[in-house]
C-alpha cells in the first residue's frame, strides 16, 4: 500500500507487458469488478496482434515497480474523402487516489505529446470526464463541442419504476445480433464527411469476439439506413442506446420512417423504458426526424477535445457526424 503523497517519486514510461498485472489492480481499485476479465480487457488492448500492428501510446507512472497511473493513446483511424489521417483517442486515465490533484495526469498527457510527434501522429482526440476536462484545456486541449442526449420514453411507468430498483435484469433485446460484415457493408457516409475509417481489421479488433454479443443490429428494408445499438443500464432502467447511424442516401422521409419502425418495434418489449442517441451536431433533417418522433433534447453528455500535434485538428473535424459511437468505450 502507498505511504506517500509526492509525485516527484513517480517515473513516467513506457507500457510493458510485466506492467499488466499492476494495471488491472489499479483499475480494479477504480471501478472495482473481475481481475481476470479486466486483464483479458487489457490484453487485448494492449497485447493483441493488431495492437502490436498499430501500437497505442501507453504509459505507465512506477513508483519503483508499483502502477500508480496510466494514460493511453489508442489508434482511432479517421478519413475525410480520400485523406486518411493518423488519430489517437485518449483512453484508459487512471490516478492512484493518494496521488490525484498533483498534476501527475497533465505530466502524463504532455509526455503523450512528445510521443505523438515522435510517431507522426495528426492530431489527439478524447471524451475526458468532468474530473480530468481541466487537465486536458490546460495541456492545450481545445473543445469542439459536448455529445447531446436526445431520448424517447416508450414505457414512463417503467422507467420510473426500474429506477427505484437496485438490480435490472437484462431484458431480451431486439433484432439481429452484429456482425463485422455488417457494418462494412453499410460503411457509405458522404465522401465529404470526417468519420472514423472503418477497416476490416480495426472493426474486428474493436468488436472482438466478447465484445461483439453486447451490440445488435436493425436494418431498415432497403438497407439504406441501419442503426447499431446495445442494452444499456447506466442510467438506472433499462435503456436502448443508438451508436451508430448508417444512411446510404440523403432521404428525411425514409430516415424518418426508419426512426418510426425501430420505435414502435422496440416499444413491443415492455421491460424496454426508453430509446438514446447522444450526437455531436445532428443535420436539421436528423433533428426534425427526432422530434416528429417523440424524440426530446437531453442533457448534455462528454465534451469532444482534440490536440493538433502535426496537422490543425479543428479544421479537419466535421462535428456533425460524431456520435457516441466515437467513443472507445461505447
Amino acid at each position: 500500500m502507498l505511504a506517500y503523497m509526492d509525485n516527484k517519486k513517480v517515473s513516467i514510461v513506457p507500457f510493458e507487458p510485466w506492467m499488466l498485472d499492476g494495471i488491472v489492480k489499479l483499475n480494479l481499485l477504480q471501478y472495482g469488478g473481475d481481475f481476470e476479465e479486466i486483464r483479458k480487457h487489457y490484453t487485448h488492448l494492449l497485447c493483441s496482434p493488431y495492437s502490436k500492428k498499430f501500437p497505442p501510446i501507453a504509459l505507465v507512472g512506477l513508483v519503483d515497480y508499483e502502477v500508480v497511473s496510466t494514460q493511453m493513446f489508442i489508434y482511432w483511424p479517421y478519413k475525410k474523402g480520400t485523406i486518411k489521417y493518423n488519430v489517437f483517442q485518449s483512453a484508459n486515465s487512471l490516478v492512484h487516489p493518494k496521488l490525484r490533484g498533483q498534476q501527475l495526469f497533465q505530466k502524463m498527457l504532455a509526455e503523450g505529446s512528445i510521443i505523438g510527434h515522435q510517431k507522426g501522429v495528426d492530431f489527439f482526440i478524447g471524451f475526458p470526464v468532468p474530473i480530468s476536462y481541466g487537465a486536458f484545456i490546460k495541456d492545450g486541449w481545445v473543445k469542439i463541442g459536448n455529445l447531446r442526449w436526445w431520448i424517447k420514453i416508450l414505457h414512463p411507468i417503467k422507467l420510473f419504476s426500474q429506477m427505484q430498483k437496485n438490480k435490472i435484469d437484462d431484458a431480451c433485446l431486439l433484432g439481429d445480433f452484429l456482425t463485422v460484415d455488417k457494418i462494412l457493408k453499410h460503411c457509405r457516409k458522404s465522401q465529404l464527411q470526417f468519420h472514423m475509417d472503418n477497416s476490416q481489421d480495426f472493426l474486428e479488433w474493436r468488436y472482438n469476439p466478447d465484445k461483439i454479443k453486447k451490440y445488435r443490429y436493425f436494418e431498415y428494408q432497403d438497407g439504406n439506413i441501419a442503426f447499431i445499438y446495445k442494452l444499456s443500464l447506466d442510467h438506472g432502467f433499462r435503456e436502448i442506446i443508438i451508436g451508430e447511424t448508417y444512411i446510404g442516401i440523403h432521404d428525411e422521409k425514409k430516415f424518418s420512417e426508419a426512426l418510426k419502425t425501430f420505435c414502435h418495434e422496440t416499444k413491443k418489449s415492455s421491460s424496454i423504458a426508453a430509446i438514446s442517441f447522444a450526437i455531436m451536431k445532428p443535420p436539421l433533417f436528423i433533428i426534425r426526424s427526432f422530434l416528429q418522433n417523440g424524440f426530446i433534447p437531453y442533457k448534455l453528455s462528454a465534451p469532444l477535445v482534440v490536440k493538433s500535434i502535426l496537422i490543425d485538428a479543428s479544421t479537419i473535424i466535421d462535428a456533425r457526424s460524431l456520435s457516441i459511437g466515437d467513443i472507445d468505450t461505447w
